[in-house]
């Protein structure tokens, strides 16, 4: 109805396999789940899948824990990309607050994050949500893909017909949103069906 931007989705497929991560409370085991898809090349064929479809727009990353946070945003940094990421740890990330509002201003590029900005989060001009952390939950799963689905600032006010406000978007610095999906062979389980 126009209140929401389209979805189209990236599937990647990686080596990596799950088949031995222990599911704990109907959720992969973080720890394991850490060591199985934490690796250089994973890591780097994420930041090279950004590259390839979505460069120079803004991305959020959802990881599966402040390691694998760490370790891919470093992957960007490596890169040129300017990306920086928010975690709980006060230590780690004493200025959550100032990160937030560098990327809401446009001076950071790839935003990475670990449960802190998975819901309630708004900021418009999310162009690429990165699921690089495999889940079971369908419901965490749709809470990332949200934190995109807003159209930019403005676009749909005071339109009343969803044909108007469905122009509008598409005519918007921010037409659609892209997913990033980063398999790890849990095709045996369908997570979301996207555009």
């Amino acid at each position: 109805n126009g209140w929401l931007v389209e979805i189209e989705a990236v599937r990647v497929r990686t080596e990596v396999s799950l088949s031995e991560v222990r599911k704990t409370a109907g959720e992969f085991n973080t720890g394991q789940l850490e060591r199985a898809v934490n690796t250089p090349a994973r890591n780097h064929l994420i930041v090279q899948k950004y590259i390839d479809h979505s460069s120079h727009k803004q991305a959020i990353v959802f990881c599966v824990d402040v390691q694998h946070c760490i370790d891919l945003c470093k992957a960007f940094t490596d890169r040129g990309i300017m990306a920086a990421f928010v975690v709980g740890d006060k230590k780690l990330c004493p200025d959550r607050q100032g990160i937030v509002k560098e990327y809401k201003a446009g001076r950071i590029d790839v935003l990475l994050t670990v449960m802190v900005l998975i819901k309630g989060f708004d900021h418009d001009m999310i162009e690429t949500v990165i699921m690089a952390r495999p889940t079971m939950s369908t419901v965490v799963y749709m809470q990332g893909i949200g934190r995109g689905t807003r159209p930019q600032r403005g676009v749909v006010d005071g339109l009343y017909s969803a044909q108007e406000r469905i122009e509008a978007i598409q005519k918007s610095r921010k037409p659609k949103l892209l997913i990033i999906d980063i398999v790890d062979n849990t095709v045996k389980h369908s997570l979301v069906n996207t555009w």
